[in-house]
């Protein structure tokens, strides 16, 4: 059985869209599997813009400015975290195989 958060409807649809995505091309999705040893822990959700980073926290979201230096450190984790990620047409197979998973269930 698959842990998650949701209903297995609601984890199924944000899987066919994140499939839509990938063959859409409009932009390039990762994905790191529940089983791999990462060297990091994974932080919570970030983006990176210009010099500044964007974190999605559970107490509201939080802007890290280029004077933080915090950039080039956000940078770094992605590009290990990046190391251990599926791109391209993997991303696709580990999706279909966790929406038959899902399906399963």
């Amino acid at each position: 059985m698959l842990a998650g958060i949701g209903s297995l409807d609601m984890r199924s649809e944000q899987i066919r869209h994140l499939k839509h995505l990938v063959t859409g091309g409009w932009v390039e999705v990762g994905v790191i599997a529940s089983s791999s040893s990462l060297p990091v822990i994974p932080p919570p959700g970030f983006y990176l813009f210009d010099r500044r980073v964007y974190l999605e926290l559970p107490h509201g979201d939080l802007w890290l400015l280029s004077r933080s230096h915090a950039y080039d450190t956000y940078r770094k984790l992605f590009d290990v975290l990046a190391e251990h990620a599926t791109f391209g047409a993997g991303v696709k197979t580990k999706l279909d195989e966790l929406l038959e998973r899902l399906q399963g269930n």
